[in-house]
C-alpha cells in the first residue's frame, strides 16, 4: 500500500478500495486474523471547494448568448436543472400560474418539481408561441430540441419528435423520419 501512494502516487480512493480490498480477503476469504491490518491508516480525501461563478461572471455569459442557447442556459442556471433535464423539457411540464416546471424521469428515474423564476416567464412563454407559430402545438413538445421519451413517441404521432417540436433551430434541419409522418433534426 505504502509502494501505491509513494512510487505510483494514486488517489487516496484507489488507495483505500486496495487497502479496504485486502481487508476483505484476509478477514473474509482467507480468514485469518492479522491485528496489524486493522491499524493500518486510511489516506484522507482533500474536499475541495467548488468553482462558483460570481453574479457579474454569470451576467457575462449570458450577455455572450442569444436567443434558445441564452433561454436554456437562464432556465438551468435559475432553476437548477441538469442539462438533460433541460433539453427534455415539455411544454405540459411547465406551469405558469403556480411557477413550477416538473422534472420527468430525472436522475434516478425520479419526477421533481422546480421554482419557475419569474423574469424566464415572458421569454419561455414567446419561445412555446414561437413553436406554435412554426408548426402547430403539442402539449407533448419539446421547446428546445425535438425528443421524447421512447413511450411518448410510441403513443402520440404528434408528440416531440415530430413537425409539432417548438422552435428546435433552422427548418432545413429538419429530416423525415423513418416512421410516417415524423419529422426529426440530428
Amino acid at each position: 500500500l505504502s509502494w501505491l501512494a509513494s512510487t505510483r502516487k494514486v488517489s487516496a480512493s484507489t488507495h483505500k478500495q486496495a487497502l479496504s480490498a485486502l481487508l476483505f480477503l484476509y478477514s473474509k476469504v482467507l480468514v485469518v486474523d492479522l491485528p496489524w491490518m486493522a491499524n493500518v491508516g486510511r489516506p484522507r480525501t482533500h474536499r475541495r471547494l467548488p468553482v462558483v461563478l460570481s453574479a457579474e461572471e454569470v451576467a457575462a455569459l449570458f450577455a455572450l448568448m442569444e436567443g434558445e442557447h441564452r433561454l436554456l442556459a437562464q432556465l438551468l442556471y435559475g432553476t437548477g436543472m441538469r442539462i438533460t433535464e433541460g433539453l427534455r423539457l415539455r411544454v405540459k411540464d411547465v406551469d405558469f400560474e403556480r411557477r413550477t416546471i416538473i422534472v420527468r424521469e430525472g436522475k434516478g428515474g425520479k419526477d421533481r418539481a422546480l421554482m419557475l423564476p419569474q423574469r424566464l416567464i415572458p421569454a419561455l412563454r414567446e419561445q412555446f408561441a414561437r413553436g406554435h407559430r412554426q408548426a402547430g402545438f403539442s402539449a407533448y413538445a419539446a421547446p428546445f430540441i425535438c425528443h421524447a421519451p421512447a413511450a411518448i413517441r410510441l403513443r402520440h404521432t404528434y408528440g416531440a419528435g415530430t413537425v409539432g417540436a417548438l422552435g428546435c433551430g433552422d427548418d432545413d434541419d429538419l429530416h423525415a423520419g423513418a416512421q410516417r409522418g415524423r419529422w426529426r433534426r440530428d
